[in-house]
């Protein structure tokens, strides 16, 4: 039988309290809050071409994961997570209850899907090791990401299966638009743009506004990059693009607001490379110099 929650809790129940605490930090592989962090420090580093690409992979999957939770209304499995919240003390108690307590609809697994796009481009443009160890470790997380979501009661064992095959064919379909375009960082970007802005279309989706904001707002710094070299150049464009969101922000729905605060936040994100004296000697370390130069 799909999508029975007998069997999420079979699942649940036999975890020991240690793993469950375990996984639920783990889980956080598959999460906006370690990803995005992790993308855009590569990309300040290095300032490569292909780190900028993964950003725009890695979010597109955010926009596409989005227009797939909001074409099913399966719900969460009816479930209690195998932790009481209130076990945890409250300065820690939000770690347990973000991946464990999600409001969206179940089907696929968000984590699970982007966790196997994240780490699948890891395997396939970095050269660190050998590619057998990277798909070997890129296996073991996304593995251990979808058990994650099982074991908290998040997820029905279709989800994280769903999540893990959705991700293969966005990771598919993204390396094949950016390998094929003049422009892999505008390509990346633009699918991410427009899978976007069909989301925010037909739902009222906070991640579909933010991921269009950051997309459009990464685009116009990463084509207008040699127009930003000038310090008075930077300032100028920064404060002007500040006081334009937050005049409109003002006078806007919810979800205009999310949209022009993701633009800032992706003109910032682009925009910090172009001063020479964000790279440091991090560059000179093996693990830079690995990575595939394209």
């Amino acid at each position: 039988m799909l999508f029975d929650p007998s069997t999420v809790e079979a699942v649940r129940d036999i975890a020991p309290l240690w793993l469950v605490v375990l996984l639920t930090v783990l889980s956080f592989l598959g999460s906006t809050f370690y990803q995005v962090p992790v993308l855009l420090t590569i990309y300040w580093v290095s300032a490569r071409e292909r780190a900028a690409t993964w950003l725009g992979i890695v979010l597109g999957s955010y926009a596409f994961r989005s227009l797939l939770k909001h074409l099913n209304d399966i719900e969460r499995p009816p479930v209690d997570p195998p932790i009481d919240p209130a076990a945890f003390p409250a300065l820690v108690r939000p770690i347990y209850t973000h991946p464990a307590e999600i409001a969206t609809t179940s089907f696929p697994s968000g984590h699970t899907l982007a966790a196997t796009v994240l780490w699948g481009l890891l395997v396939v443009d970095t050269k660190i090791a050998t590619r057998r160890t990277r798909v070997a470790v890129a296996g073991s997380v996304i593995f251990t990401v979808g058990l994650s979501r099982v074991v908290l009661g998040a997820h029905y064992i279709e989800d994280v299966v769903a999540g893990f095959l959705f991700g293969v064919l966005f990771l598919g379909v993204a390396l094949s638009v950016r390998n094929r375009s003049p422009s892999s960082v505008g390509a990346t970007f633009g699918l991410a743009g427009v899978l976007s802005l069909v989301v925010v279309s037909f739902t009222e989706s906070t991640t579909g506004s933010v991921v269009l904001g950051v997309s459009l707002g990464a685009l116009l710094v990463w084509h207008g990059r040699s127009h930003l070299e000038s310090q008075a150049s930077r300032q100028y464009t920064l404060g002007a693009g500040g006081v334009f969101v937050i005049v409109v922000a003002l006078f806007s729905s919810v979800i205009l607001e999310l949209l022009l605060v993701g633009f800032l936040l992706g003109i910032l994100a682009f925009w910090v490379p172009c001063q020479p004296r964000v790279r440091t000697t991090v560059t000179k370390l093996p693990f830079w110099r690995r990575l595939e130069r394209r």
